[in-house]
């Protein structure tokens, strides 16, 4: 028993050690929708804040623009009036700040004083907008862009930022500076025409999220750049999408202005996982085990 428990031991840890690789579906699975009344302009990202099991979004063009708050059905719960205070660009939960963060227009250069940069969004004890918006930082130099929708990678404290290149800038937030660059490899995913500025990413995949929106597809590639996997989007005009897309609790959620509503999306399997070559050795294991007992000494009768 010591024996197979020590083998058993030993098969978890490098069940558990060897990170598996995402699976993209090849058809993207719908989930929820969130209207945007009294839109003005052009929304730009959506938030999930897990506490209180809401979505959260945003007009833009000026800080003089409207908000949205959604639960979880896509139910409107909050449609904040203007000014909500910030010219919102990228939107995403910090779960170590425990905040709704915004990052603005031009925060590349902003200086803070003019609303720009980056701002935790106030909320009231019910999760719903209440205007009063702290600046956390007067600019975020790093960042590819002054239309960038940067995402947010909880675990090691950083923003990815893109433009209209291939090139993502990896960003410190804690102080916004640039930390290093990661080339994603188009030529493996088909050369798509990348929509300009949005980035997605997911933390429990480990990986980036782009949108082709031509082709209507979401797009994944890994933290080297590799390209991971094309999933078909459908029953949502992204042709004319420029700036309406966020990622979000394992969803990507495109704007569709003819019907002035997020589409939410998901793109991977979600069911667990492990790579083959870590299924073979747990196999390998177990059969040994089973080997020991058929063949190991037998009691006198």
């Amino acid at each position: 028993m010591e024996l197979r428990a020590a083998w058993l031991s030993v098969g978890a840890a490098v069940l558990l050690s060897v990170p598996a690789r995402a699976e993209v579906l090849e058809q993207a699975v719908p989930t929820i929708d969130l209207p945007t009344p009294d839109r003005d302009s052009v929304p730009h990202a959506v938030a999930y804040h897990p506490g209180f099991d809401r979505y959260y979004g945003a007009d833009s063009g000026s800080p003089d623009r409207r908000g949205w708050v959604w639960d979880a059905t896509g139910t409107v719960v909050q449609n904040f009036p203007p000014p909500l205070g910030v010219d919102v660009r990228g939107l995403y939960y910090d779960p170590t700040r425990d905040a709704i963060e915004a990052v603005t227009f031009n925060a590349v250069n902003g200086d803070g004083g003019i609303q720009q940069g980056l701002f935790g969004l106030g909320l009231d004890g019910g999760g719903l907008y209440n205007g009063i918006n702290l600046n956390r930082l007067a600019s975020l130099p790093g960042l590819a862009g002054s239309q960038t929708l940067p995402a947010y990678d909880p675990d090691r404290d950083l923003l990815y930022s893109r433009d209209s290149t291939p090139e993502v800038n990896v960003v410190s937030r804690a102080d916004g500076t640039l930390i290093d660059t990661i080339t994603l490899d188009l030529a493996a995913a088909g050369n798509p025409s990348l929509q300009d500025g949005f980035l997605g990413y997911d933390p429990d995949e480990q990986a980036l999220v782009a949108l082709d929106p031509a082709a209507q597809l979401g797009l994944a590639f890994g933290l080297e750049g590799g390209f991971l996997g094309a999933s078909q989007l459908s029953g949502v005009d992204t042709v004319n999408t420029n700036g309406n897309t966020g990622y979000t609790n394992g969803q990507i959620f495109v704007f569709d202005g003819s019907q002035e509503t997020y589409h939410g999306f998901r793109i991977f399997v979600p069911e667990p996982r492990a790579s083959a070559p870590v299924a073979l050795v747990a196999i390998a294991l177990l059969s040994r085990l089973r080997r020991k007992r058929r063949t190991g000494p037998q009691r006198a009768g």
